[in-house]
This record gives structure tokens, C-alpha cells and sequence, in this order.
């Protein structure tokens, strides 16, 4: 018996740490496998970014009346009465270029990211004419998941959503923007990231990752120096962009039960950030991935 119960210690001491060490496993695999696919998309979704510069806009002839363009500065006889719409120095109205950022400066605060791109996919029939442009879009989303088992509660989970526009739809919105000075992206579009597409439509949402506890992208214009610097506009289009994406596992995730939580606060956000939510290193439930690429057209 005496040896029994010496064997007995030591394969239970096996078993604890054969244990221990698939859990930590499983916690790192998913989160990895989710953060390099969405770091593969990100990073061919930008490579195929189009730019709709200024140059391309003023093809439009609406115009807009002198002194709402140039207020307090008077008209000379040399000058027209009119000018082109989008000199109009207006932060809703810039989101015309067809780039725009947002977000993502302090803790918690995610980004928000929509631009065209070109795809190489089969236009519907109802799309030929309209070209292979598509708007895509990218924002975080919190929201509750259905029970996996009858013995555990719906989930809260913050999420990666990737919404694209299909050409028809994209086309009207640059239609719109060019004749009626509409914006190409409005707040509803956000708001509405995760809604299902209107039957008919060629547009996909899609979750790009799972268990997201941020999403950052920063753009800036100076890499030999290294000195960043955020454009003035949102819609500025930059020439270098830094994406930081951070994904904890299930089993942490099953802890945070508000989006106080998500954002590293709340009673149970210390899990996420170990009391230092400006430093990653001590993160051990959280995965961290970054690429810096070079953005079309600027470069």
C-alpha cells in the first residue's frame, strides 16, 4: 500500500500538470489562430484600398455660394460667385474622400475604419457598369451570444465586425455624395454594423475575430522619424497606418459580464490588464498583434 500510494502521488502530479498545461494551451491556440487570420484580412483589405482624392471629387459641378466657402473674405470681380463643394472645410463633409478613422485614442476606446476598396470577385448582373468598388468597414461591437450548453448563461463578447458594401450600393453612395454632398459613411452605419443586409443586397458582414478586448489603428505620416503624426481630419488619408488588434479566450471571456469589463475596467477588467492597462507585457490572458503598412496612393 505504501507503494501504491507513492505511484498514486506521482501520476496524480502528472495528470495535474499534463492538466494545467493543455488548459493554457487551448487558452493561447484559438486566440492565435483568430488574431493572425484577422490580421491577414485587415492587411489585404488595406493593400487593395482605393483613395478618392480631392483631384477625383471636383470632377462634380455642384457648387456652393462664395461666402459660405470663404466667409468674411470679400468677392473680387476676377473671382466666380460660386465654388466647388468640397473645399468647404467641414469635418462631416471631408468623409467624401472616401478614408476615414476615428477612435481608438485612450484606454477602452476602440477604433472605427472605412474606406473603398477594389475586389477582384464576379459582379451580379444587376452590378455590371458599376465597377468592383466596394466600401468596406470596420468597427467593434459588443454584444450577448446564445448559450453554447443548458448549463451556462448567454455570453457577453466583444467582437471584430467587418461590413462591405456591394458595387451597386457602393456606387450609390458615391452618386449621392458627388450630386447631394451626403456623406459616404453616417453615424447609422455604425450603429448599425452587425444588422443583416437587406434581401437582395451584395453586401456581407462578417465577424472578423471573437473575445476582442481592442482594436487600434493609428495613422501618421513620418516613419524615418518615427514621429507620429494623427491627421487634422479624420478622412485625411495618411501615408503609414499601425494596427494593434488584442484578443483574450473563452474561458477568460466568460468572466467579463459588462462592456465596462471589455474596456479593462469594471469589477472584473483587471483580468484583461492586471491593474496596468497601459502595459501589455503582464497580460498573460490577452494575445497582442501589430502590423504597420503602407497605405496606397500616399507612399
Amino acid at each position: 500500500m505504501a507503494v501504491a500510494s507513492i505511484l498514486m502521488t506521482a501520476l496524480m502530479q502528472a495528470l495535474v500538470s499534463a492538466s494545467d498545461s493543455w488548459t493554457k494551451q487551448s487558452r493561447t491556440v484559438g486566440a492565435q489562430r483568430e488574431g493572425r487570420a484577422a490580421m491577414r484580412i485587415l492587411a489585404d483589405d488595406l493593400r487593395s484600398m482605393v483613395p478618392i482624392l480631392p483631384s477625383v471629387r471636383r470632377l462634380t459641378d455642384v457648387t456652393i455660394g462664395w461666402e459660405k466657402a470663404y466667409p468674411g473674405i470679400p468677392q473680387t470681380g476676377k473671382l466666380s460667385g460660386v465654388v466647388p463643394w468640397e473645399e468647404e472645410e467641414d469635418e462631416v463633409g471631408d468623409n467624401r474622400t472616401g478614408f476615414w478613422l476615428e477612435g481608438g485614442a485612450g484606454t477602452g476606446v476602440n477604433s472605427r475604419l472605412a474606406f473603398f476598396r477594389c475586389t477582384e470577385g464576379t459582379a451580379r448582373s444587376g452590378d455590371l457598369g458599376r465597377g468592383d468598388l466596394r466600401l468596406v468597414l470596420y468597427g467593434t461591437v459588443v454584444t450577448r451570444d446564445p448559450a453554447a450548453s443548458g448549463l451556462s448563461g448567454a455570453k457577453l463578447s466583444q467582437k471584430l465586425v467587418r461590413r462591405v458594401l456591394g458595387p451597386m450600393e457602393t456606387h450609390n453612395r458615391l452618386r449621392a455624395a458627388l450630386e447631394l454632398q451626403q456623406p459616404i459613411v453616417m453615424e447609422e452605419d455604425w450603429n448599425g454594423l452587425m444588422d443583416a443586409p437587406v434581401e437582395g443586397s451584395d453586401t456581407t458582414v462578417s465577424v472578423v475575430a471573437q473575445d476582442v478586448v481592442a482594436f487600434k489603428a493609428t495613422a501618421f505620416d513620418d516613419l524615418l522619424l518615427e514621429r507620429y503624426a494623427v491627421p487634422v481630419l479624420p478622412s485625411q488619408l495618411p501615408r503609414w497606418m499601425d494596427i494593434t488588434l488584442r484578443l483574450t479566450n473563452a474561458q477568460t471571456s466568460q468572466w467579463l459580464e459588462t462592456e465596462a469589463d471589455w474596456r479593462g475596467q469594471g469589477s472584473e477588467g483587471s483580468r484583461l490588464t492586471r491593474g496596468t492597462p497601459e502595459d501589455y507585457r503582464d497580460d498573460v490572458d490577452v494575445r497582442t498583434y501589430a502590423m504597420r503598412t503602407a497605405l496606397p496612393g500616399r507612399t
